[in-house]
């Protein structure tokens, strides 16, 4: 059973368990709804309960259960078996009176990566949920899809067929637009949220290729940029005519191979990554990659103009709060979590304005944030390698770790990212051996009983 240890002033406990069961459901395709089956387990103090689907569903109950009022989200967790092409959505809905677990098994993205489709077998890219909190969209990455599911149900909607291997899926601004990124082509397709039309491709990349993210501010309207690992720079991108710039930057001339008759000093090499967009300065911070790994360009955001270029940061990547006065810079090779205050007197958005040491591979992608009943900006950080969940006050700068258990590496891989996210009071995430939620409040933990199984992504949707 989970166990806390406690480093400032906050108070645990330990909550009940939960069990779960698979199940199978289908949808007809990317434009119409879907149908499914499910079976439910729930927690409560005895007797029977109902959850999951909207379809058809059988429950159990058991333990001591959450209520209503305490939570108003649901985890989704989105997990793959490689030996069966197996593909599965795990609903945890703690807003009954006893929290259910509902599993559904996706045939349809199973039939497109199986034997008789194109054989790259199951693999989940990042989700997200809409503005108004009705649907869940999560980018099935081995399968060219995105997969819609309707909150109100816990059903699969549909699915919509976007640019090849989409990985990473904003809502820039909380708008009624889901942006996928598709790693194929380095291409953006844009879905509209309400009407599940997708838009052509909006394409940020030289050479249609390329893995990349986006950025946004609210104060910089529709106008968001992008990154490209395979270009030596970015992109300023128009969200309403669709246009994109090309900005030249985290650039190098490319190391001559006498084994090829072109002359490669004559190119540029280099790459951008990550990124994150700086209030105070009204700059785009960009993640050099590739010969350039190591190093960071800073962009004026309505100009267009580079303002410092190649400027030498050893980081694995960019955590902001949703109005970017919190921006974390994660360097694991020092055990750093490094911060910019962008409201603090003094700012420069160069020079970090606090720095802390988190140990196990601090997570940068498991990275969720919230304000507690003091008005204090909380970093909920989880640890890959290690076993805790560090709650770093970025005010007080007091750290608070609490026992997560371990998460192994996935068959065939050697290294792990542990994935969370803050919804409604609950933290979501995972183990080895559970899928494991944390009460923000109260700090206690709820967690599944049976292995949770190869996790990929984990998601929370506060519900309308």
């Amino acid at each position: 059973m989970p166990t806390l240890r406690r480093l400032s002033i906050f108070g645990m406990g330990v909550s009940a368990l939960f069990t779960t069961l698979a199940c199978s459901s289908s949808d007809t395709g990317a434009t119409g709804g879907g149908t499914s089956t499910s079976t439910s387990t729930s927690s409560g103090n005895g007797g029977s309960g109902t959850g999951g689907d909207a379809a058809t569903s059988s429950s159990t109950s058991s333990g001591t259960g959450g209520s209503a009022a305490a939570a108003k989200s649901r985890g989704y967790y989105f997990g793959v078996d490689s030996v069966t092409n197996a593909w599965t959505v795990t609903v945890v809905d703690p807003t009954t009176e006893k929290p259910t677990v509902t599993t559904i098994k996706v045939d349809d993205l199973a039939a497109i990566t199986g034997p008789a489709g194109n054989n790259n077998g199951p693999g989940w890219g990042d989700t997200i949920a809409s503005h108004d909190g009705k649907r869940v969209f999560a980018n099935a990455s081995n399968a060219d899809r995105t997969l819609v599911i309707e909150t109100a149900t816990q059903s699969i909607e549909t699915l919509l067929k976007v640019g090849g291997k989409p990985l990473h899926i904003y809502n820039p601004n909380e708008s009624k637009e889901i942006w996928a990124h598709n790693d194929n082509d380095g291409s953006f397709s844009v879905i509209n949220a309400e009407t599940l039309a997708v838009a052509a491709p909006i394409v940020a990349a030289l050479k249609n290729t390329g893995h990349g993210k986006l950025v946004y501010g609210v104060e910089l309207g529709t106008k968001y940029f992008a990154t490209n690992t395979n270009d030596p720079g970015g992109f300023a991108l128009d969200a309403t005519t669709h246009a994109a710039t090309f900005l030249s930057l985290c650039a190098i001339a490319c190391v001559d191979d006498p084994a090829t008759p072109a002359d490669e000093s004559l190119n540029k090499c280099g790459g951008t990554h990550d990124k994150a967009y700086n209030p105070k300065t009204n700059q785009i911070i960009f993640q050099c990659s590739g010969v350039t790994d190591g190093k960071v360009a800073f962009v004026d955001a309505t100009s267009n103009a580079v303002v410092k270029d190649l400027v030498p940061m050893v980081l694995g990547g960019f955590a902001r709060t949703h109005d970017s006065k919190y921006i974390l810079a994660f360097d694991n090779t020092t055990d750093a979590v490094k911060i910019w205050d962008t409201a603090k007197p003094g700012h420069d958005g160069v020079a970090f304005d606090a720095t802390a040491t988190i140990t196990g591979a601090a997570s940068v992608r498991g990275t969720s944030f919230r304000e507690n009943a003091k008005g204090e900006v909380e970093a909920w950080i989880p640890q890959s390698t290690g076993t805790k969940l560090v709650v770093l006050n970025l005010k007080t700068m007091e750290q608070t770790e609490i026992e997560v258990g371990k998460l192994s590496p996935p068959p065939g891989s050697t290294s792990v990212t542990r994935r969370g996210e803050i919804a409604g009071d609950w933290y979501y995430t995972n183990s080895d051996t559970a899928l494991v939620m944390v009460n923000v409040n109260t700090r206690a933990i709820l967690s599944a009983a049976l292995p949770a199984g190869t996790i990929q992504r984990v998601n929370g949707a506060v519900l309308p």
